[in-house]
C-alpha cells in the first residue's frame, strides 16, 4: 500500500475511486542541458514525434516579439503555430516566430506536420543554432489550451519562452511553448563551479 501511494505521488498511477488502481500515461522528459529540437529530443528517447499545424503564415512583428528579436516592429516574420505530438499523443503547444530574412521561402518548401525545423534551418539554409536563452513557469492553462491538448482544465501547464540564437549571436527565433504538466517533465544538470 505504502509503494503504491508513492508511485501515486510520483504521477505513475493514479486512483479511481471504486474502480482501482492505474498505470499512468508516459511521461516524457527533455534534457535542457542541450539546444534541441522536439523532434529530435522525442527521437533520441525513442518516441515518434509529429505535430498538427496550426497555422503557418507571414506576419508583421508585433512591438514585444520586435523588440526580443532585434528587428523593426512590423518587420517580416515567420510565424509557426503547432500542436506537438509524442506517440501520437498531444503534450504542447508551440508557437514559433522566425525573422522571415533568414529563410524566406520556408513555409513554401517544407510540411512542418512531418518535418523538423531546426533541422530544416541547418540542412537547407546553413543556419547553425548555437544556444538559446529560456525561461519556464507553471501555470493553469487556458480553455483554448485543454481543448487542443486535451486534458483536464484541473492539471497545470509549463509555459516556457525560447530565444535562439546563431553563430553570429543574433537572434533568430522566439518561440512560445505550452506543455501538458501531466505529461512532460524538464530535467537540468547542475554542475558545482
Amino acid at each position: 500500500n505504502k509503494a503504491v501511494k508513492e508511485l501515486e505521488r510520483v504521477g505513475m498511477v493514479y486512483a479511481q475511486v471504486g474502480k482501482g488502481t492505474f498505470i499512468s500515461s508516459v511521461i516524457y522528459q527533455q534534457q535542457l542541458n542541450f539546444l534541441t529540437g522536439f523532434t529530435d529530443e522525442m527521437r533520441s528517447r525513442g518516441y515518434s514525434s509529429s505535430s498538427k499545424i496550426l497555422s503557418a503564415e507571414v506576419v508583421a512583428a508585433p512591438d514585444d516579439i520586435a523588440l526580443i528579436l532585434n528587428v523593426m516592429p512590423g518587420a517580416r516574420l515567420i510565424q509557426l503555430r503547432r500542436i506537438r505530438m509524442a506517440d501520437d499523443q498531444p503534450v504542447a503547444i508551440e508557437t514559433a516566430h522566425l525573422i522571415g530574412n533568414y529563410c524566406p521561402d520556408l513555409l513554401e518548401k517544407h510540411d512542418f506536420s512531418r518535418e523538423s525545423l531546426y533541422q530544416v534551418l541547418r540542412e537547407s539554409y546553413g543556419i547553425i543554432l548555437t544556444h538559446a536563452e529560456q525561461s519556464i513557469e507553471a501555470r493553469m492553462p487556458t480553455r483554448e489550451e485543454v481543448t487542443l491538448l486535451r486534458f483536464k482544465s484541473t492539471n497545470p501547464v509549463l509555459s516556457m519562452t525560447r530565444v535562439v540564437f546563431t553563430e553570429d549571436k543574433r537572434p533568430i527565433e522566439y518561440v512560445l511553448s505550452v506543455y501538458r504538466g501531466d505529461r512532460y517533465k524538464f530535467r537540468v544538470v547542475l554542475r558545482n563551479l
